[in-house]
């Protein structure tokens, strides 16, 4: 609302907008910190009325050979991607120009991969679970 009720005093002059609500909205901020202590209003260090977090069980994680298993049971296209880009550390822009792709096809293919990945993988672990 402040940036609103001041637009009128922005003068592209002497900076980019972005630049100009930032310094509005950083001020505004300030200025009701102050305001908060001069009430006395401040926020209380004392964090035990904080409920503790439940900790949470971590996910049943693969062994590195079903990893392996299921990333060599991915098709063609997903499993290229997925090994340049993770194992070998490429960016979108040099796996597409290693695969002859574009860097957006590189990107779809590398999403589509995960999640047959986490399929595969989730179906591994609960046959596991089962026997």
């Amino acid at each position: 609302m402040e940036v609103f009720k001041n637009f009128h005093r922005y003068d592209d002059t002497k900076g980019e907008l972005g630049g100009w609500i930032y310094i509005v909205s950083r001020n505004h901020v300030l200025k009701m910190i102050k305001k908060e202590k001069k009430l006395g209003l401040r926020f209380s260090d004392d964090l035990s009325y904080i409920p503790e977090e439940k900790e949470e069980e971590l996910p049943d994680l693969p062994d590195q050979e079903t990893l392996i298993r299921a990333i060599q049971s991915l098709p063609d296209g997903y499993r290229n991607v997925i090994n340049l880009y993770v194992f070998e550390n490429r960016s979108h822009e040099e796996v597409a120009e290693i695969l002859e792709i574009s860097s957006s096809t590189s990107r779809s293919q590398y999403a589509r991969a995960k999640k047959l990945l986490k399929k595969k993988l989730q179906l591994e672990i609960y046959v596991k679970k089962e026997l």
